[in-house]
């Protein structure tokens, strides 16, 4: 068993059975009806204000997740978009899936050219990947191109040429109705 991140003395630790990114009230139901016991972790055991707090966060982690796994979005996900989900998983602790969004914060980070950054997500993606994967999980990682030849990956720039073909698109239409008016 690795720690992936400080653990304080008298801290309680936990193993979870269920996706993390869900409400309070489905991990309860779910751990009720599949395990037959009511939990009593630090995140279940919030007061009713900071778990509708930390409920809107994990509404907030599904909806970005939905957009920025959508490489087809119009308009293109954004670095913006990638640090806020960042912030929000390290809100609710969910170190032991911070591989998930440091890759895909990797991956907008390069769509958009920004190959340092990147660089630095894929990183910190495979350091939490070590401990949570196989062990030869690193030889077949797809993070290794990212950190080792970035514009040659797949997700080099296709951020940037959406955007462009948005600002494009969005200029015939103005253009159009200009003309028409």
């Amino acid at each position: 068993m690795h720690a992936l991140r400080e653990i304080a003395p008298g801290e309680e630790l936990s193993i979870s059975y269920i996706t993390l990114v869900q409400s309070r009230e489905k991990r309860r139901k779910s751990l009720h009806g599949t395990y037959g016991f009511h939990c009593g972790c630090s995140q279940c055991s919030l007061s009713d204000a900071e778990s509708e707090a930390s409920d809107q966060r994990v509404e907030k982690i599904r909806e970005l997740w939905d957009v920025i796994s959508d490489w087809d979005s119009s308009p293109p996900s954004t670095p913006a978009m990638a640090d806020e989900i960042l912030e929000l998983f390290k809100a609710e602790r969910m170190d032991v899936v911070m591989e998930e969004p440091y890759t895909m914060a990797s991956l907008v980070y390069n769509s958009w050219g920004l190959t340092h950054q990147a660089r630095q997500f894929s990183a910190l993606a495979i350091s939490y990947g070590v401990y949570t994967h196989e062990k030869t999980w690193l030889e077949t990682s797809s993070h290794l191109p990212l950190i080792y030849d970035p514009e040659s990956h797949w997700s080099y720039n296709i951020g940037k040429k959406m955007d462009a073909e948005v600002q494009t698109t969005q200029t015939d239409i103005a253009h159009y109705f200009h003309v028409e008016l």
